[in-house]
C-alpha cells in the first residue's frame, strides 16, 4: 500500500506541474499535444489503481467503474442497435412486393428490339414479337424507373411516357409503379 501511494503521489505531482504549466487564459482551447501529454500520465483503465476519496472515506476504484460503465451503457446500447437492425431487416421483407408490367412497342418492320433501364442494370433485354408488337413482361417493385428501346440497335424513347433527360443531355422514358 506504500508503493500505491508513492505511484499516486508521484502521479498527483506530475499532473499538477503540467497543469501549473498550461495555465491558459480560460477561452484558449487545449492543443493536441497538451490534451496528448495529460493523458498519457493518466493510468490505463484495465489497471486497478485505488484513490482515497477524502470526502466519503472510501477507495475509489478505476477498474470497477469502467466496468459497471460498461456493463450500465454498453449493453443497453447493444440491444437497441440489435433491435433497430432488426426492424429494417423486417420492414425490409414486408416491403411493396413487385408487380407485372408490360412493356409494349409497336415497330412491326424492326428486326431486333430490347429494352434497356436502370431496372435492367442498364444491359439490353430482348423483347419478343407477338403480332406486331414488340412485347416483354417484368416484375417491378414500386417506384420510379428510367427507360429506353433499342430498335435495331438504335435508341428509341417511348413516345406514350414521360420523358427525362439527365445531366449528361441523356433522354429516357419514364414510368411509375
Amino acid at each position: 500500500m506504500g508503493q500505491e501511494n508513492k505511484n499516486i503521489e508521484s502521479l498527483l505531482q506530475k499532473l499538477s506541474v503540467k497543469l501549473e504549466k498550461m495555465s491558459q487564459p480560460p477561452d484558449k482551447i487545449l492543443s493536441y499535444q497538451e490534451i496528448r501529454n495529460l493523458i498519457i500520465t493518466l493510468p490505463p483503465p484495465d489497471q486497478e489503481i485505488s484513490y482515497w476519496d477524502e470526502e466519503k472515506e472510501s477507495i475509489f476504484n478505476f477498474k470497477n467503474f469502467f466496468s459497471e460503465l460498461f456493463s450500465h451503457f454498453f449493453v443497453p446500447t447493444l440491444i437497441t442497435i440489435l433491435v433497430i437492425i432488426f426492424l429494417l431487416n423486417y420492414s425490409y421483407n414486408i416491403s411493396p412486393k413487385n408487380i407485372g408490367v408490360t412493356f409494349q412497342i409497336d415497330s412491326p418492320q424492326a428486326k431486333v428490339v430490347q429494352i434497356v433501364g436502370d431496372f435492367t442494370k442498364w444491359k439490353p433485354v430482348p423483347l419478343k414479337k407477338k403480332n406486331g408488337l414488340w412485347i416483354i413482361n417484368l416484375e417491378l417493385k414500386p417506384g420510379k424507373y428510367r427507360y429506353f428501346y433499342l430498335i435495331d440497335g438504335t435508341p428509341y424513347i417511348d413516345p406514350q411516357k414521360d420523358v427525362y433527360e439527365d445531366s449528361f443531355g441523356t433522354k429516357n422514358s419514364v414510368i411509375y409503379i
